[in-house]
């Protein structure tokens, strides 16, 4: 991923309009992972979603294919109905105002993709 990228990815609680985990998130050597550690631990049966911008880059410069990524892993698009009321912005550990990054894109990825699952 291009520098920078990680402030284009958030874990919020409970849905994509939720709260901010905050955290400190830290990139693989290689730049192909992004290791998130919340400063405080995730709540027990909790839901959290990852909410990637759609405005991610690779290394390239190429923007994320959000379609190819679903069909590998199953994210879901985050419809502009769930956005109403703002986007939040900043990323992983990050202040959370809407800002340059997170503007809506086109089509069907416009406020990018989510990711949710429960802890235990």
């Amino acid at each position: 991923m291009m520098t920078g990228m990680e402030m284009l990815v958030l874990l919020h609680e409970g849905s994509v309009t939720g709260p901010p985990v905050t955290g400190n998130a830290t990139w693989s050597a290689d730049r192909m992972q992004l290791v998130f550690v919340p400063a405080q631990a995730l709540k027990s049966k909790m839901s959290y979603v990852l909410h990637l911008s759609p405005n991610l880059q690779g290394s390239n410069g190429a923007s994320v294919d959000f379609a190819a990524c679903a069909q590998a892993v199953g994210g879901q698009a985050v419809p502009s109905a769930a956005m109403t009321g703002g986007m939040m912005s900043g990323g992983m550990g990050q202040g959370m105002m809407s800002g340059p990054g997170w503007q809506a894109g086109s089509g069907m990825w416009g406020f990018g993709m989510s990711f949710t699952f429960t802890t235990r």
